[in-house]
């Protein structure tokens, strides 16, 4: 359990380091890559999380047991 709640850290450090740079360049460029993603790549819900599991499923192949995917959601964020 201690590789999951490592990994989990650090997509919060990420999560925070991006929160953090909310006024500067970075973070104009964060909102306007999420824009062209959610906008041109996936034109719906559906198909981001299809391609999230799909990445995850690649991400995950022959390491010789199951993985963990979780996706929790809510009215501001995925």
């Amino acid at each position: 359990m201690k590789d999951r709640q490592d990994k989990k850290k650090v997509v919060d450090n990420i999560r925070k380091e991006i929160e953090d740079s909310k006024g500067t360049h970075i973070w104009s460029d964060y909102v306007n890559a999420l824009k062209l993603i959610s906008q041109g790549v996936f034109t719906g819900s559906s198909g981001f999380i299809l391609e999230l599991i799909q990445n995850a499923e690649d991400a995950g192949f022959g390491l010789g047991y199951p993985g963990v995917f979780e996706i929790k959601i809510n009215k501001n964020r995925i």
